[in-house]
């Protein structure tokens, strides 16, 4: 059973909560509050959202769900083979315009989703035909085929990137290591 928010918006079953995972309210720039990427929301209070019924709360927000949360809901056969957000150090969802899967790293654990069923997971979107692009302290890259995800996930490839002198190439991540 979903429950539903104050707005009319379709929250997760407890099975598959957000739990105090705000990974979604850090990586990424919400223009609509002016939230620069890689800095948490300035709504983030205790272990969620403070505006998470109220009027307050931007649309780009409501209508964000991770692929973990998804799989939940939609009862997708991988829904328990991809772990939560918080164990996995990363999370992932669908773009909403693009074809990709997209996986934002946890800047203050970005090696742990290395060793989860996150990577089978990838795994097997990208064997699908599905491009994965990563936002990872800074970076963007895009993956797509199984070798090359192989590669990162032996390799650090902010490490390599910063070592040949290569700037990162999403402005707001610079000096938050």
């Amino acid at each position: 059973m979903t429950a539903v928010g104050a707005g009319g918006d379709a929250r997760p079953p407890a099975a598959a909560s957000c739990d105090g995972c705000t990974l979604c309210c850090v990586v990424f720039r919400i223009e609509a509050l002016a939230k620069p990427p890689y800095h948490p929301c300035r709504h983030i209070a205790g272990s969620g959202c403070g505006v998470y019924d109220a009027p307050a709360r931007p649309a780009v927000c409501a209508g964000f769900v991770c692929r973990y949360i998804q799989g939940h809901r939609d009862g997708t056969a991988d829904r328990d083979g991809l772990p939560h957000p918080k164990d996995a150090g990363a999370y992932v969802f669908r773009h909403p315009d693009r074809a990709v899967t997209v996986m934002c790293v946890d800047p203050r654990r970005p090696h742990a989703w290395r060793t989860t069923g996150l990577v089978r997971f990838l795994e097997a979107a990208l064997t699908g035909g599905t491009a994965l692009v990563v936002h990872d302290r800074g970076y963007a890259f895009t993956i797509s085929d199984p070798l090359h995800l192989a590669h990162v996930v032996a390799d650090d490839y902010v490490r390599v990137a910063g070592e040949m002198g290569i700037p990162p190439n999403e402005p707001g991540f610079e000096g938050l290591a």
